[in-house]
């Protein structure tokens, strides 16, 4: 079923109640940078034909609950929270004031299944209510009546009435595609609609739209007329995020969007997930988490401490395509607090910033406190990937500690520079920073967040620590025979 891009600004003036969008902060088109967070919940799920969501609702509420007012004490300009996540109790506190955004910032909320008559019934209520005003596209009758649920995105934002007052406003852009899994759960549950959202498009505007999960199957060929002067935004609940299905769209915004103004945030759970199954037995997703910010060539400089100083502060840079820089968050379950640099801003852009996103915070969650917990340590997995290599793990350890990149190097030269002698040393030249093609698995030695031997980084990281281990012994053997 063919999508239909919709302007808000459009929506909005058409609504009985007409209103206004209030400048978005993300993306007010000026020098000065946006703060962003981003949830990557960890936890047990559970998937079946009756609903999707957090397995435990106390602590999904907790989660997201708590997430949304972090967002509100950090006077984000940008929340996201990814598919199938945030439950609908939270919701309700958005709806009753426990949290509200600040003016000018968006939530993109991917939010847990309800059912079609619910959600209807939930719009009209606030519609009547005077407390928010709620929209979602009129759904089709025939699925209302055959389907179980249905999978939303909620954006939450300010607009403001003829009267110049300010009014909150939920909308609710539903899944146009099901996924497709080995009980095709989706395909026989999911209502779909078939409304993707567009903020602030119009020539020399930056814009936002978001899809969900396996929207992407039919976004291929919308993604040429969507992404000029776009922040993209791809939610997912999903174990093979880079499944081939999924990244055909990011092949076609590398292919035509390498000289335009465009990012792609792409924002999944974290890894290893659990999924709950009849009579309280757990399925392993052994899951990648995959969320990456991904932009063209010209949008990150590459400096050697840039990206020593996102590492260590859990943001991974590699290279897609050969080309566009990706910064893949720590698979671990995290809120991320970064400072974005905007997508396009006017004046001289040879004086344009090169440093693209900065860490500021990382918080983790507590199960002693019951809350989020600031000043948490990224892990990188690194010494797990060592211990097979023991003659090497101490040097490289403490060499990694003062820079990884340089570990990269070191290693690159010793296995042989893919790039030219001249400056194979670049990062864009080192073949360790080049993602696998098939999974856009991370081959990065230093970044070993990925144990699943069936990983194509997991066998490219063995086989250069067994060189460099190899090399090591051969160094040892020629001193005993000496």
């Amino acid at each position: 079923m063919a999508i239909d891009i919709v302007n808000v600004e459009e929506m909005l003036n058409q609504r009985p109640r007409p209103f206004e969008l209030i400048g978005l902060q993300a993306l007010n088109p000026a020098r000065d940078p946006y703060r962003a967070v981003l949830l990557q919940p960890t936890g047990v799920i559970e998937a079946n034909d009756v609903r999707v969501g957090h397995a435990d609702p106390a602590l999904g509420h907790a989660l997201c609950s708590g997430f949304l007012s972090t967002a509100v004490e950090a006077h984000a300009d940008l929340a996201v929270a990814p598919e199938y996540c945030v439950p609908w109790s939270v919701v309700d506190e958005i709806i009753d004031g426990r949290h509200r955004p600040p003016v000018g910032a968006l939530w993109v909320l991917g939010c847990e299944s309800i059912p079609p008559a619910e959600i209807q019934a939930l719009a009209e209520r606030c519609n009547i209510g005077g407390q928010c005003e709620f929209h979602h596209e009129a759904l089709d009758p025939r699925q209302v009546a055959q389907k179980r649920y249905v999978d939303p995105l909620l954006y939450v934002f300010w607009v403001k009435d003829a009267a110049e007052h300010a009014v909150l406003f939920l909308l609710v852009q539903f899944k146009t595609v099901p996924c497709r899994d080995y009980r095709d759960i989706e395909q026989t549950s999911l209502c779909v609609g078939r409304s993707v959202y567009a903020f602030n498009r119009g020539l020399g505007k930056m814009s936002l739209l978001s899809i969900i999960c396996s929207d992407a199957f039919d976004f291929t060929g919308y993604v040429d007329q969507a992404h000029i002067n776009c922040l993209l935004i791809h939610i997912q609940l999903n174990p093979k995020p880079a499944h081939a299905d999924y990244a055909a769209y990011r092949a076609r915004l590398c292919a035509v969007g390498t000289n335009n103004d465009v990012e792609l945030l792409c924002l999944n759970w974290a890894q290893n997930i659990k999924e709950v199954k009849v009579g309280g037995k757990f399925a392993e997703w052994n899951n990648v988490a995959g969320s990456a910010w991904y932009a063209p060539p010209a949008k990150f400089g590459g400096e050697d401490g840039l990206i020593d100083e996102l590492h260590h502060r859990g943001l991974y840079y590699s290279v897609l395509a050969q080309r566009w820089h990706s910064f893949f968050l720590n698979y671990e379950g995290q809120i991320l607090q970064l400072q974005k640099q905007k997508l396009l801003f006017p004046g001289e852009q040879a004086l344009a910033p090169k440093n693209f996103v900065a860490v500021e915070e990382r918080f983790t969650w507590s199960s002693d406190t019951n809350a989020w917990e600031p000043g948490a340590i990224a892990h990188d997995g690194f010494a797990l990937a060592l211990v097979s290599y023991q003659e090497i793990a101490d040097p490289l350890q403490h060499a990694s500690q003062a820079s990884p990149l340089a570990v990269e190097r070191a290693i690159e030269i010793l296995v042989g520079p893919r790039g030219n002698p001249g400056n194979w040393y670049a990062v864009n030249e080192l073949d360790s920073f080049q993602l696998d093609r098939d999974q856009e698995s991370m081959r990065r030695v230093t970044v070993h967040q990925e144990v699943d031997l069936t990983r194509p980084g997991v066998a490219y990281r063995r086989s250069r620590l067994q060189r460099a281990q190899d090399a090591i012994g051969l160094a040892g053997q020629h001193r005993c025979g000496t």
